[in-house]
């Protein structure tokens, strides 16, 4: 998942890690479990580092393995300071066959956006917690309970292992814009917020 704060590319100086863009048939493939054994062995644990990087080198918050052309059920969360974005908690965690056993009712409208899908955001509506079972990077099986961003990064995430991108969940396809007409709606928030104040 691509923050809000940073879609577009950070300024090229290595070769990236290529991402598979949409229209691709990977990202509406429903990825397959990732097996005991696959998960202890060296290329594995390799492509996971790869995940990482991948997050790092676009500014990303998260990325699915179908992005990189590997339908397995895992994903990576990358919470970290960037270019743009600095960050009070650096989250770095790995999912594993991911499953979220359970959904807050509250639905929340939130910007998203995807590197698969670069340069554009819109707003998607999901529940503002959710409660993950997952195997971790040390091979535990896990249960935990994540909330606003990190629950947003989540499902967006296993959509991707579903073969779901996020514009399929947008109730409003009128919100979809580039990302110079979204600083450009900050922008304009931010001023008119301003003048609301001062008035």
């Amino acid at each position: 998942m691509a923050s809000s704060q940073k879609v577009s590319s950070a300024p090229r100086e290595k070769k990236k890690t290529p991402i598979v863009m949409l229209g691709n048939p990977i990202l509406r493939a429903v990825s397959k479990t990732v097996s005991k054994q696959e998960m202890v062995s060296a290329p594995f644990k390799q492509f996971l580092r790869k995940m990482f990087l991948a997050c790092e080198q676009y500014e990303g918050v998260g990325i699915a393995a179908p992005q990189l052309g590997n339908n397995k059920r895992v994903f990576v969360m990358y919470i970290h300071d960037t270019s743009t974005r600095k960050v009070k908690k650096i989250v770095k965690e790995v999912f594993i066959n991911p499953k979220i056993i359970q959904f807050s009712n509250k639905i929340k409208a939130d910007w998203e956006g995807c590197l698969s899908l670069p340069d554009v955001l819109g707003k998607v509506p999901r529940p503002t917690e959710v409660d993950v079972e997952y195997t971790n990077a040390e091979g535990e099986r896990v249960t935990k309970h994540f909330n606003q961003l990190e629950a947003r990064i989540i499902q967006h995430e296993i959509d991707h292992l579903d073969g779901i991108m996020y514009t399929d969940r947008m109730d409003d396809m009128r919100t979809l814009m580039t990302v110079s007409e979204f600083r450009k709606l900050k922008k304009a928030e931010t001023k008119a917020k301003a003048r609301s104040k001062s008035e």
